[in-house]
């Protein structure tokens, strides 16, 4: 089972089940608690995929970020310095982008 959070046009987001046809039967309810199906069917094609969940607490793994860390350095010209361990920081949680949606890079 294949859960998705998404919202269409003139509603509001909504939980549903994808199927392997990229139709996503809706739910009423959340993949935290109880929930029912809809008669509601969409394509998915037809949403936006949302971020799946906003957590109280949203901690990030610095090592998962290799690639962002080369890419940041080589834009300022300075070495590489990747973390011996992986380094964890707490983020906002207005710091979850949905699918599609654009990065926005902070410059000091």
């Amino acid at each position: 089972m294949r859960w998705i959070h998404f919202s269409s046009p003139g509603a509001a987001s909504a939980y549903g089940i994808l199927d392997d046809d990229h139709r996503i039967h809706e739910v009423r309810g959340t993949p935290f608690g109880e929930h029912e199906p809809t008669s509601k069917v969409h394509r998915l094609a037809d949403v936006k995929v949302e971020v799946p969940f906003i957590p109280r607490t949203f901690y990030a793994a610095g090592l998962n970020y290799e690639k962002h860390i080369r890419e940041y350095a080589q834009k300022q010209g300075l070495p590489v310095n990747l973390p011996a361990r992986a380094e964890i920081g707490y983020r906002a949680v207005n710091a979850l982008v949905a699918h599609g949606e654009p990065v926005i890079e902070c410059v000091e």
